[in-house]
């Protein structure tokens, strides 16, 4: 119960918006220095007097709870649990409480019900001492899908597996049929069982799972690469992005840099056209620009390409225009990686199209492994923000470093923010809070033509919340691409591990609603439309940032 406990109330574990703390004063303070008691009686005489406080009521469960008072943390956390105090958590802390008093049946009783309410936390299940003693339970892991019983036939372990994702998905996901008939799930993952009967290896079969899962028709709900325990992926080891002028080749290894700038036109029989027709029903997205991205990336996957018919095995022959004109068709092969080297960067023992001198890129190719970074830029009077994720870093807090951009604006007298979300994939919705108050408080950059936050098909779940709250409450102007995700989107990458594969599905857990409840819209759209074209890309250009430059220029004009 300690881990879920202390998650609800003192972090915000990826997406999560802290709930509001009990209003004690120094109550937290009292249980970060271990002193129970002392919370405790502050708790208690608190809700004698306002028994409306949840967050206190949860509170006063874990000192309780620390305090091995079970029944009392139990009365505490129904409290919480009536007054809707994350109510799959207070469940979870229940069936801790009951585990650790020895109540089997009352402990399994509330698990149950936590799981059936959306309770997510996967590895908190797994790692909890409390329920050291029932590991053995087979309702335990009946419910769970941890320490499995042996089963030697693969047949079985793949049926066990998909049953059991199927009804976790179904608890856990936020709204699981709502793009998806459940019928048509339900028979993929009926087909996926029939094709392990017929002996189609398990590499075949992981993509296959991609594909169904993909049917849910949200961002969050995937199949990840590695499955647990595996640390290495099988890929062509090349890196492609797809431009507003076609699916170019930006990057490959120094044995193949001649197919570095090279147009990928089909593969196999395949046209590009067909190939990525026959790829998207694998992606998980929110909307179109998704797909930009992750067929890019899952046309270097080679059981993708075997399972669409588009290779055999490990190897792929591709028709390519190189960059002298000529057409040409390569084979390629897929190589085992660490699914470290295969991220977006540039550190990945590749060479690229750009400018190998880092201080020759486009600002927004520079320091792709820093989620943070800030230039001056003079001829603009603005400071660029590099805002690649929302998060920290071991060595400065999220907030740290906005207090540090706001010194940076304020020390330049810059009148102008450039904010460049365009690989911002998420993080952390809860961290934002400092960069809204430094907008909405700094009138000087907090106007029309004075804050630009560039955007694109990455800027997606937490990235996507912070555009929201900027369009709402700055008056920002956004250039670039549409994001890659919808104001209104059902995320929060919760993930259930299946017993026997260890193959690990993320699952949607929330929904996320900034503000307008009848906001539709598939993106937020960009007011300043700037393609990036592969040219564009090759010689070191940025069209937002000349996108930004010419509007600052023509407000420069007289009237």
């Amino acid at each position: 119960m300690r881990t879920i406990v202390l998650i609800a109330l003192l972090t915000a574990a990826h997406q999560t918006l802290a709930l509001p703390p009990a209003s004690v004063p120094g109550v937290f303070e009292m249980v970060d220095r271990k002193q129970y008691d002392e919370a405790r009686a502050a708790l208690r005489a608190h809700l004698r007097v306002n028994p409306y406080d949840g967050a206190a009521w949860r509170l006063l469960a874990f000192t309780e709870y620390e305090a091995m008072n079970y029944d009392a943390s139990i009365e505490a956390a129904l409290k919480a649990y009536d007054l809707g105090i994350n109510p799959s958590g207070q469940l979870y802390n229940i069936a801790c409480t009951h585990a650790l008093a020895g109540r089997a049946d009352q402990a399994i009783s509330f698990l149950e019900r936590a799981l059936n309410e959306g309770f997510a936390e996967t590895e908190t299940i797994e790692n909890d001492a409390d329920f050291a003693g029932m590991r053995d339970d087979p309702r335990f892991i009946a419910l769970t899908g941890i320490n499995p019983p042996a089963e030697s036939d693969r047949v079985k372990r793949w049926a066990y597996d998909i049953d059991f994702l199927a009804r976790r998905m179904e608890q856990m996901h936020f709204s699981l049929y709502k793009k998806v008939p459940k019928n048509q799930l339900l028979a993929e993952f009926a087909a996926i069982k029939r094709a392990a009967g017929d002996g189609v290896p398990d590499e075949r079969l992981r993509v296959r799972l991609q594909r169904a899962v993909a049917l849910v028709g949200d961002g969050h709900t995937m199949v990840s690469a590695l499955a647990k325990g595996e640390t290495d992926v099988r890929r062509i080891p090349i890196h492609a992005r797809r431009f507003s002028d076609g699916l170019f080749i930006i990057g490959a290894p120094s044995s193949r840099k001649d197919l570095v700038g090279a147009r990928i036109d089909g593969v196999g029989s395949f046209t590009i056209d067909e190939i990525d027709a026959l790829i998207r029903p694998f992606c998980s997205v929110d909307n179109p620009m998704g797909y930009l991205d992750d067929v890019a990336r899952r046309i270097f996957d080679p059981a993708v390409l075997e399972e669409i018919g588009a290779s055999e095995g490990d190897g792929a022959t591709f028709t390519l225009t190189l960059p002298d004109g000529v057409t040409n068709r390569v084979t390629l092969t897929a190589e085992t990686f660490k699914l470290a080297d295969l991220g977006t960067s540039p550190l990945f023992r590749k060479t690229y199209v750009y400018a190998d001198d880092a201080s020759q890129r486009p600002l927004y190719l520079r320091d792709l492994e820093k989620p943070l970074t800030m230039e001056h830029v003079p001829d603009l009077d603005a400071v660029y923000f590099g805002f690649r994720a929302v998060s920290g870093t071991p060595e400065q807090s999220f907030a740290a470093f906005i207090a540090d951009l706001e010194k940076r604006v304020n020390e330049t007298n810059a009148s102008r923010l450039i904010i460049d979300m365009r690989f911002n994939g998420g993080g952390n919705t809860g961290l934002v809070q400092p960069l809204i108050r430094f907008l909405l408080r700094n009138d000087t950059v907090n106007r029309h033509g004075h804050l630009f936050v560039i955007i694109g098909r990455r800027t997606f779940s937490a990235a996507q919340n912070t555009v929201n709250l900027m369009e709402y409450m700055t008056e920002a102007t956004f250039v670039g691409e549409p994001t890659g995700s919808r104001p209104m989107f059902i995320g929060e990458s919760t993930h259930i591990v299946l017993p026997y594969s260890g193959v690990r599905v993320y699952c949607s857990s929330r929904s996320w609603q900034v503000l307008s409840s009848t906001d539709k819209r598939i993106w937020v759209q960009p007011q300043i439309a700037a393609d990036l074209s592969f040219a564009d890309f090759a010689a070191n250009r940025d069209p937002a940032l000349e996108a930004i430059a010419e509007a600052i220029k023509k407000q420069a004009k007289p009237e």
